[in-house]
């Protein structure tokens, strides 16, 4: 235990220094949700040189403990078997090893880390193991991991006969865990999210984290959702996060002028997402929900420099912040706002984007079957085993889709915007700008009863009946003996002279031909690198794309 102590003026010596030489280069601390939450094997691997857990509660920075060690595992305070593996809910099966009660010793609490280590080493003493538990403000003495009531009583008892009091705490699923490389307890503590794992990298000579394999600037936190959902959480500044988006929203190959666009636009994103309240403890997450984020091995040169060189300029309009709305490309034109989502925002306004066309996705052209399409139409909740016609009932004066209307033989479905993207897959309809053809076209031709002389009025009719169409059976007109009735069978026979042809009334098939990527809002990343290439510097790229802004 003496050595722990040693060791543990030393590291606050070490971390102590590390602050000085290596401090935030601003105030802004952003919480990236890194990774997705975990729902099997509910535990995660940290790697670091040596650690200490901190408490950030009301801004403050508090020590709360540190351990030595290159490795520890953290996971939720539950059912486990011998290999570590999550168990769910199942308190009484076989394979349970480790569970979630435990037996708090004493009836009363520690005011600092130290005393716990005296109360345990004093236990440690009597044969017996315990560990600290921190309940966000105090620390307790905690001793097992017992599957059930009944295991934890019988250790009470015991306990007892040695004369030491305990108290047995129930599951709650409401507890982090955190065990070191041996598979011993080190630390718990009640689920928080202002609790963060610091340590330093030589490498990076900086504060950072290994997360199952994955290394991250900054300290990592850790917090349940849904009961048993291990979120984990990068807390770091924000100009260490923008090293690991900028390599990940645009080439570190591009101009350095473009990447200096897409890294104010990334800043100004990321702090206009600073959400100290936020239900689940984090501002952002990793993937392109928000901005895509990957953690220090992802972070190249260029991109670095980008941030360097403008470390702190962000946009403003009216001396706010604005939303740095950005997309890999316009096709030709950027839209409005509230053609896309719901709110006007003069800044984003839509304008010409010839520079975007050297993009690979300036046009595009997807195909999707009928059946396909009503698999998603039922995914989205509608009722739906036809479909007789898709119709893009209103476009933006910049030619993106505002309303579609599904015909079906339930009934007509209608999306507005950007819905319509999101109900046949993002990664099918690559933006909201495009139309729509269809396959079992039949040709029509209109007919009356005319006479055909040679004076000029005749000749003109008959140029009217001579006009054809391509259009879907369905919904058409036809003559019978029954006289004229509108064709709602799903299969018509077409005769001519020469054949019977069977065939569907409505469509099998959808064609969608579209432009460009994205939603089309603010800048355009294709359009900021032929812009660069061009000459135009970083502010001149985002003044083209945000209208009426100013960089500071």
């Amino acid at each position: 235990m003496r050595k722990v102590i040693i060791a543990l003026v030393t590291l606050i010596i070490i971390i102590t220094n590390i602050n000085v030489i290596y401090g935030l280069e601003n105030d802004y601390i952003v919480r990236i949700r890194v990774r997705k939450p975990r729902q099997e094997n509910e535990q995660v691997k940290i790697g670091g040189n040596n650690f200490k857990v901190l408490n950030f509660k009301n801004s403050l920075e508090e020590e709360l403990c540190y351990f030595e060690g290159k490795e520890i595992a953290v996971r939720i305070d539950s059912y486990y078997d011998q290999d570590n593996n999550f168990q769910y809910f199942n308190a009484y099966s076989n394979k349970v090893d480790i569970g979630p009660y435990h037996l708090k010793v004493d009836d009363y609490n520690y005011n600092s880390y130290a005393d716990v280590l005296n109360r345990i080493e004093e236990l440690s003493e009597q044969g017996i193991r315990a560990y600290p538990y921190y309940n966000s403000q105090d620390f307790e003495v905690w001793i097992g991991m017992f599957v059930n009531e009944s295991e934890a009583s019988e250790k009470k008892r015991q306990l007892k006969s040695e004369g030491i009091k305990t108290d047995i705490i129930k599951d709650d699923n409401d507890r982090i865990i955190i065990y070191d490389d041996l598979n011993n307890v080190i630390f718990a503590y009640n689920n928080d999210y202002n609790i963060f794992i610091s340590s330093f990298d030589n490498d990076l000579e900086k504060n950072a984290v290994n997360v199952d394999g994955k290394k991250y600037r900054g300290m990592i936190g850790f917090f349940i959702i849904e009961d048993y959902k291990l979120v984990t959480i990068n807390r770091l500044d924000v100009e260490s996060y923008l090293y690991g988006v900028i390599p990940n929203e645009m080439s570190p190959s591009w101009p350095i002028e473009a990447l200096k666009a897409q890294v104010l636009a990334a800043r100004t994103y990321a702090i206009s997402n600073i959400n100290p309240n936020a239900s689940y403890g984090y501002d952002m997450v990793d993937n392109q929900n928000s901005q895509v984020y990957r953690g220090f091995e992802s972070e190249q040169i260029n991109s670095n420099q980008a941030v360097d060189e403008t470390a702190g300029e962000m946009i403003y309009h009216s001396g706010s912040l604005i939303n740095a709305y950005f997309h890999s490309t316009s096709g030709g034109k950027t839209e409005n706002s509230e053609n896309v989502w719901t709110y006007s925002l003069p800044y984003v306004r839509g304008v010409d984007d010839e520079y975007s066309n050297i993009s690979p996705y300036s046009t595009w052209n997807k195909i999707m079957n009928t059946d396909k399409i009503i698999e998603k139409l039922k995914e989205d909740d509608n009722e739906a085993n036809k479909i007789y016609d898709i119709k893009l009932t209103e476009i933006s004066e910049n030619n993106r889709i505002l309303k579609t209307l599904i015909e079906t033989d339930c009934e007509n479905i209608e999306y507005q915007k950007e819905t319509i993207r999101k109900v046949l897959g993002y990664d099918f309809l690559l933006s909201t700008w495009f139309d729509v053809d269809y396959n079992n076209k039949k040709t029509f031709v209109s007919t009356c009863d005319v006479n055909v002389d040679n004076n000029e009025e005749d000749k003109e009719m008959l140029k009217t009946v001579e006009q054809k169409s391509e259009d879907k059976i369905y919904g058409k007109k036809a003559i019978s003996a029954d006289g004229i009735k509108e064709i709602k069978s799903e299969n018509a026979s077409l005769i001519s002279d020469k054949t019977k042809e069977e065939t569907l009334t409505y469509p099998s098939e959808y064609y969608f031909n579209g432009r460009g990527w994205g939603h089309g809002i603010g800048l355009s990343q294709y359009g900021a690198k032929q812009m660069a290439i061009e000459g135009f510097t970083y502010d001149e790229i985002l003044k083209h794309y945000y209208s009426g802004v100013e960089i500071k």
